[in-house]
């Protein structure tokens, strides 16, 4: 799901449409924490640290995000870095 939410938002950061109503509910499952983490990337709606990543690019704002969950930063940072690439559309 997390990975799902880095590419939710790399839609939403390329100008793209958001992701279609069906693939959200695809992703769903009975976990309400994920699908609303889930719901909220498709609206292009992020957390604090994720935030101040996107506003000032560096280290100091890259190492919250990364510590956020278990995986959960390092997946949503790993599908970003893949979906916004200019070769790899999503």
């Amino acid at each position: 799901d997390d990975f799902l939410d880095g590419h939710f938002l790399a839609r939403r950061l390329l100008g793209l449409p958001p992701a279609p109503p069906a693939w959200l509910r695809a992703a769903r499952t009975a976990n309400p924490l994920s699908n609303a983490f889930l719901s909220l990337a498709a609206a292009a709606r992020v957390h604090a640290p994720m935030l101040a990543l996107l506003s000032a690019p560096s280290p100091d704002t890259l190492l919250p995000v990364l510590r956020f969950g278990h995986t959960s930063g390092a997946d949503l940072l790993c599908a970003l870095a893949l979906l916004l690439r200019p070769e790899c559309p999503p």
